[in-house]
């Protein structure tokens, strides 16, 4: 099943507190926390179907020395057993860099194309794992 384009994040100085709930998804609000930590997620959801999960969590952040991008953010897609197929995460970017893991490998300090496009490759990198499964993780496209 092809999937389109996502045309844009939502903007965060444009958001107030709220959260939205759906069977498999959940979206939440920026929230400003104390200087130097990680916000409330913005964007997050889980999908479980047919033997994957689908997790993604996406905070900004103004703890730039630990996460120079303005970010901290897992792109999670794996198997109910624990395999990792694909993931995007930035949890050590302080010192890996943007890191990005799979069934096959990991791959330390890939370049960073901005939170927007690194979703949108995510996604596409995961389309063929749910279109295998006959899976229809909700996305906003």
């Amino acid at each position: 099943m092809p999937r389109g384009p996502v045309t844009e994040l939502p903007d965060v100085s444009a958001m107030v507190p709220m959260l939205v709930t759906h069977p498999t998804l959940m979206v939440l609000a920026a929230v400003p926390t104390p200087r130097g930590m990680a916000q409330e997620p913005f964007f997050q959801y889980t999908h479980v179907e047919s033997g994957l999960v689908e997790n993604v969590v996406l905070r900004p952040t103004d703890a730039t020395e630990t996460y120079p991008s303005g970010w901290k953010y897992t792109l999670h897609l794996g198997t109910l057993d624990d395999l990792t197929l694909v993931r995007y995460d930035n949890s050590h970017e302080d010192t890996k860099g943007h890191e990005h893991h799979t069934a096959a490998g990991d791959v330390d300090d890939v370049e960073f194309p901005g939170m927007e496009d690194r979703l949108v490759e995510f996604w596409a990198s995961t389309d063929e794992y749910w279109d295998a499964v006959g899976g229809d993780p909700p996305r906003p496209y």
